[in-house]
Order: C-alpha cells, then structure tokens, then sequence
C-alpha cells in the first residue's frame, strides 16, 4: 500500500477521528471487515441522531437504510471531506431515490458482489499519487465479450471514461483487440457493444482469476455508450443478480 493508505492498527485515542465510521444497527459487518483487512481504523456506533457521540471520520462514512434516513448526509468542510456510503437491505426504486435524493455519493443494495463493493472501500480509503482524475467505478456484472471471432463471459470490474477492467478465467493474449457488450443494468439501450484494446494482463492475488485492463477506442460511439453506462453507475453498482 501506498504511505497515503490507511494505519494498520485499530485502537482510537480518544478524540481521533476513525478512518472509517459505521453507522447501523449491526448489518454492516461484512464493511467492517472489509475495512479492516484494508488497514482502516473503525468505529461502529448505532446513533439515533447526530447530537449523540459523533465523530466525524477522515475517509468514508457508512450507514444502514434505517440510519440513512434517520441521520441524512452530514455536511463536511471541504478540506474534511469524506465519502459516504449508504447500503439498502430493501430493493425498493423509491428508498433508493430517496435516499440519493439526500446527497450521500454512494446508494448500494446488499446484493452488491462482495469484491466490488471492495472497491468501493479501496477506491475511499486510499489517497496518492495514483488517484486517477478519472472517476474508476466498480461494477462486478457479467458481461460478453468477443475476441476475434470468440464470444465468451467476463465480469466487468470497473468502468471509466477512457478504460475498463476485466475478470476472466483465462488469458486472451495481449495485446487483443476486443469488444465488450455492456451489462442491460448499466446499458438498456441495446445494442451497447464499446470497442477497445486489452494492454495488460494481471493474476489477482487471493482468487486467482485473471484481470485484463481494456483501453477503449476513440470513437464517437464507444464514448457515448461508456458515458451512459458511468451516468446510470454515477450513484453506485446495481446488485450483481442483475444483467
């Protein structure tokens, strides 16, 4: 990890803001151990209202639908800025809407793959000379791709303006040309086939499975249909049982 990733240690001096703060009524496990793996310092707490012990965190808030509407988004000064992250039990379109309506830059439902909403956590956490001016978005949906005259399925990791990354059981070679059929979650106007070219292939450490990083085309067409697919992304990955 970088020197701008988070402590490894997980103890708070009193008074320190968390690196990351929970707030739920104990669904939100699966994040804390997410964070903790990452090396984030964590506090958990279930508050009623934002006059109770609050304490601001440097990096990412998460909170439960029922807290999301209990506590909204809480302001921060911009040299404090933090992610927020609300993550639904229910499916319901409205709460969604509602809850995004709130302001918070993240609107998850349980049914995000666990790798992606990963990520997510990753993407929040980290700070250097790395951080993309590109907004990289995790998606973790099943794809179809085609290399030649092969059609086989991937799962699209992550999505921004100019690239993609690509899960894969194994390699395509590279460098390959390739196209992508989008996801119908993140792409409903069909076809939304984006043309691009595979310059590096990488073994994800722990799974196992092979990551391809896909460099997308210059043309008019690919961008509007990756441009589209970031727009209905822009407040989080739809869950993955969704194609």
């Amino acid at each position: 990890m970088s020197e701008s990733a988070p402590p490894c240690d997980s103890e708070l001096s009193t008074g320190e803001r968390p690196w990351v703060l929970l707030v739920d009524d104990g669904e939100l496990g699966d994040v804390k151990q997410i964070a903790e793996e990452l090396g984030a310092t964590t506090l958990r707490k279930t508050l009623a209202s934002r006059d109770e012990d609050w304490r601001q965190p440097q990096r990412l808030l998460v909170v439960s639908d029922r807290r999301a509407l209990t506590l909204g988004r809480p302001a921060a000064q911009e040299e404090d800025h933090f992610v927020t992250l609300a993550i639904l039990d229910e499916g319901s379109c409205m709460l969604r809407n509602q809850v995004a309506e709130m302001g918070f830059d993240y609107v998850l439902e349980r049914g995000v793959d666990r790798n992606v909403l990963r990520q997510l956590v990753w993407n929040a956490l980290y700070r250097g000379p790395e951080q993309r001016c590109e907004r990289r978005l995790p998606v973790g949906l099943p794809v179809t791709v085609r290399v030649g005259w092969k059609w086989s399925r991937a799962e699209l990791a992550d999505l921004t303006r100019t690239a993609c990354s690509l899960r894969v059981d194994s390699p395509f070679g590279a460098p390959s040309r390739i196209e992508v059929e989008l996801p119908r979650a993140i792409a409903p106007e069909r076809p939304a086939t984006v043309r691009g070219r595979v310059f590096r292939e990488r073994l994800q450490v722990g799974d196992g499975s092979l990551m391809l990083s896909v460099a997308f085309s210059h043309t008019a067409l690919t961008q509007a249909r990756v441009d589209a697919a970031l727009e209905a992304l822009r407040a989080g990955p739809p869950p993955s049982t969704l194609d």
